[in-house]
C-alpha cells in the first residue's frame, strides 16, 4: 500500500510487508532490497529470459544444490547454483551464475576474473564432487551477467584444459589443508623478519636501471 516494491512475507501475520513499514508489534526488517535493487534484479531476469542460455536454467535439476561426500577421509561439500540432470540431449551440467559490474562481461574481463578469483579451481571442484556423489561426469557453464543496464550476458562452458588446470589447483590446496589437519600445523604469516618489498613483477621493470 505504501508503494514500496521490495517486500517480504512476515512470519508474524502472514502478510507481505516492506522493509520500511513493519508488521504490527515488530521492528522493520533491515535485510530487504530497496526499489532500485529490485529494478536491477528484474532487469537481469528479463535479460536472462531472452537469452539462449535460459534454456539451460529451465532444464530438470536442482537450484542451490548441495552435495556432500568424503575425499580421502575429509568431509567435503559443494553448493552449486544449478545442477542439471543428464538427459537424452544433455550431459549432466553445473551452472554457475556470476554477477559482474557493467562493462566487465567481455572475454578479457571474465578471463581475468577467472584467474584472479580461481573460478577454474572452483569449477573443477564442483564437477569432481558432483561426479563422486552422482557417478555422472559433469560439464560446467558460467553465466556472467552485468548488474546494471544493459545487462549484457556472457555464457562460457569451461573447456577441458581449464578444468584440468583447476583440478591441479584444488588438489594442491586440498593436500595442504589435509596435511595441516593431520599435523595441526597451520601455515600463516612468518614470525621472522623476511626480505621483500616490491613485487617481482615491479622489480623486473626497473632492473635494467639498477
Amino acid at each position: 500500500p505504501c508503494g514500496c516494491r521490495a517486500t517480504y512475507l512476515s512470519p508474524f501475520n502472514g502478510q507481505w510487508v516492506c522493509g520500511k513499514h513493519a508488521a504490527d508489534g515488530t521492528e522493520p526488517e533491515q535485510n530487504v532490497i530497496d526499489e532500485d535493487e529490485a529494478e536491477r534484479i528484474e532487469g537481469a531476469w528479463r535479460a536472462l529470459s531472452n537469452h539462449e542460455v535460459c534454456k539451460l536454467l529451465k532444464q530438470r535439476g536442482g537450484y542451490e544444490a548441495t552435495m556432500l561426500c568424503d575425499v580421502e577421509g575429509v568431509p567435503c561439500k559443494a553448493r552449486v547454483d544449478k545442477e542439471i540432470h543428464r538427459s537424452e540431449v544433455l550431459r549432466a551440467t553445473i551452472v554457475d551464475l556470476k554477477k559482474v559490474q557493467r562493462g566487465q562481461c567481455g572475454k578479457y574481463a571474465v578471463e581475468k576474473a577467472t584467474n584472479d578469483y580461481h573460478y577454474d579451481a572452483k569449477a573443477a571442484w564442483y564437477c569432481d564432487i558432483a561426479e563422486m556423489v552422482t557417478g555422472e561426469p559433469h560439464d560446467f557453464v558460467w553465466i556472467f551477467i552485468e548488474d546494471n543496464e544493459p545487462f549484457c550476458i556472457n555464457s562460457i562452458q569451461a573447456d577441458a584444459e581449464t578444468l584440468a588446470i583447476g583440478r591441479i589447483k584444488w588438489r594442491s590446496v586440498f593436500n595442504d589443508y589435509k596435511q595441516s589437519m593431520e599435523t595441526n600445523i597451520w601455515p600463516g604469516i612468518s614470525s621472522k623478519i623476511e626480505f621483500g618489498g616490491l613485487s617481482e613483477y615491479e622489480k623486473k621493470k626497473y632492473r635494467h636501471m639498477l
